[in-house]
């Protein structure tokens, strides 16, 4: 299956959809698989990370600097706070979530390159969000 990225700019941001983006990307992970009830995707700018994933709000959020200044890492985030969504709150960062995290940007095209510290996405400025 391809990945098709609906780039369609939304009047209101200027921005293309996060909604429709993220959810196109979850639809080549899990084809058959309902995207979660209730949960949107936003863009919202961190001060120390690329994405994060409210698992209270049930939001996505993407900085909006991927866009602009970062096209190679969006795919690689997305995949990130996909991997967030998918294990739950219960799972931290470490080898089960660095795993699936691998298996799902594979399945996108991304290879992951393990750094000593065992860190696979890349984080924005010393993030703590990893």
């Amino acid at each position: 299956m391809s990945l098709r990225i609906p780039l369609e700019v939304c009047t209101d941001t200027g921005l293309p959809s996060c909604q429709l983006l993220v959810r196109a990307i979850h639809n080549v992970l899990w084809p058959l698989e309902a995207w979660g009830r209730g949960w949107t995707c936003h863009w919202v700018e961190h001060d120390d990370a690329w994405g994060y994933c409210d698992f209270d709000r049930l939001r996505i959020e993407l900085a909006p600097d991927l866009l602009t200044d970062r096209m190679d890492i969006l795919i690689p985030t997305v995949a990130h706070e996909l991997t967030h969504y998918r294990l739950g709150p219960e799972v931290p960062h470490g080898k089960s979530f660095n795993a699936l995290e691998s298996k799902l940007a594979f399945r996108l095209g991304v290879v992951y390159k393990q750094s000593a510290t065992g860190k696979t996405a890349p984080t924005k400025g010393g993030s703590k969000h990893e």
